[in-house]
């Protein structure tokens, strides 16, 4: 049975006497353990099927299963429900709270939850050692870097053990090397067995992934698997041309 399963999805908005159909009878499905890119241009439907999977909207026509539950039905409530149930969501700007630790930011989920404080400690601090920030819980967002505020904001996704975890432009509040950093952090979880889907416009971030799906006018238009780049590879080589120039004038780069 497939994770997620779409069939005729679409949705549908009225503005004036026009129809906009920002997802037009789309079918597909994705296995749990892939590790894929939605893209296309602006407007192409790309934010609104994510919002669709994501349970922030609801279709106009069409089914959406999720994990053998068709929730393409449910009323608002039900789907608050399966977003802290089986959603991880992952935002460009982070969205933490500023007043707030990095422990506490991964807490709230499982707040929301009614999780008594013991657990939801242990968990949050498992989360943040999964995204390697285990010796940073007590540090305020504005004491970290970005990087390290979005591996909080993943952190917090994973926190709930969910079925999916959606990542809406991840990096693109981010410099190439820490655009990669993050890259790596996904595919990692990823061979962990998690379920990753990352709405992207730069083709130099799909590549990590091994499939990649493009929409256009509200149309899926390409759904490809490929091969994925090595990440590890590519952030080492990364990391040591940032060496490198960060070196010493005369000093050799190592």
């Amino acid at each position: 049975m497939p994770l997620i399963e779409v069939s005729g999805l679409s949705r549908h908005y009225t503005m004036g006497a026009e129809t906009v159909r920002a997802l037009d009878d789309v079918t597909l499905s994705i296995e749990e353990g892939e590790f894929v890119a939605v893209m296309g241009p602006s407007g192409s439907g790309k934010s609104t099927f994510m919002n669709v999977i994501g349970c922030l909207d609801r279709p106009t026509a069409g089914r959406y299963h999720l994990a053998g539950e068709e929730v393409s039905r449910l009323d608002a409530s039900e789907l608050a429900g399966v977003r802290n149930r089986r959603i991880g969501f992952v935002f460009q700007q982070f969205n933490l709270l500023q007043r707030a630790s990095a422990l506490a930011n991964v807490e709230l989920p499982l707040i929301y939850g009614g999780v008594a404080p013991a657990d939801r400690h242990r968990r949050a601090s498992e989360a943040l050692d999964r995204v390697g920030l285990g010796d940073r819980g007590h540090h305020l967002p504005l004491e970290l870097s970005g990087g390290q505020q979005q591996r909080v904001a993943i952190a917090r996704a994973l926190v709930n053990t969910p079925s999916v975890l959606l990542a809406d432009e991840p990096t693109g509040a981010l410099d190439t090397l820490t655009s990669l950093e993050i890259m790596a952090v996904f595919a990692a979880l990823n061979r962990q067995g998690v379920t990753v889907l990352i709405v992207t416009h730069e083709e130099e971030i799909a590549r990590f992934v091994r499939r990649v799906i493009r929409f256009r006018d509200g149309r899926l238009v390409d759904d490809i698997r490929q091969e994925a780049a090595d990440i590890d590879t590519e952030l080492a080589d990364w990391r040591g041309r940032a060496q490198g120039r960060n070196a010493p004038e005369g000093a050799p780069a190592s």
